[in-house]
């Protein structure tokens, strides 16, 4: 989504942007996005996430992140963006499915490291929103397959935004992978018969 530019640390250490002069919000996004860089990292360089206090910086900064997503995520299972969208005609309020299949990936983490089941509870929340077809307040698309595309950025008309569905997919597999059911099947036959579409031809 557009407000990811001008990202920065808050002093909590979570990642916020501006969404209007002078008032940074929390961004999901942004957010998840640093997140799975510092725990990718920690991993790297062989710090295991560790049980104890003395986790590893990129582990503790994984662990920040989704507590606050944890702690934003509204009744509905999602963050909305406080923005527009002119390009799309989208005003504020809008959830994006972007947003919900990384923050998945995010809480995942978390409780793999941690065991707290309330970000797996958390992680489902956000996977259901994301499923929501968008004309009951969701964030995907539906085909007469009843197969869904999600929105990064839900529109009427809608926008289909590539890499957006993908990073929704990512945490949709993740997840499919810890429950051991195939919830990112639909989508994913969804999004491998879309590919076409998106080829401009060189």
């Amino acid at each position: 989504p557009p407000t990811t530019a001008g990202s920065l640390l808050a002093p909590a250490h979570v990642v916020a942007t501006p969404a209007a002069p002078g008032a940074p919000c929390g961004n999901p996004v942004a957010g998840s996005l640093y997140a799975l860089a510092q725990h990718t990292r920690a991993l790297a360089a062989g710090r295991s996430p560790a049980t104890t206090d003395e986790r590893p910086p990129g582990i503790q900064a994984l662990l920040t992140q989704a507590v606050w997503l944890r702690a934003a995520q509204d009744s509905n299972g999602g963050w909305r963006y406080p923005v527009p969208v002119p390009r799309y005609g989208v005003r504020p309020g809008w959830y994006s499915a972007m947003a919900q299949g990384l923050a998945v990936s995010v809480m995942l983490r978390a409780y793999a490291t941690t065991g707290g089941r309330s970000f797996l509870d958390a992680s489902e929340g956000a996977v259901e929103l994301m499923l929501r077809p968008l004309e009951a307040g969701g964030c995907s698309h539906y085909d007469q397959l009843g197969r869904p595309f999600p929105e990064e950025c839900p529109s009427d008309p809608v926008s289909h935004i590539l890499n957006g569905a993908v990073f929704a997919l990512f945490g949709l597999c993740e997840l499919s992978r810890h429950q051991g059911v195939a919830v990112h099947q639909r989508a994913a036959d969804r999004l491998r018969d879309s590919l076409a579409e998106f080829d401009l031809g060189y």
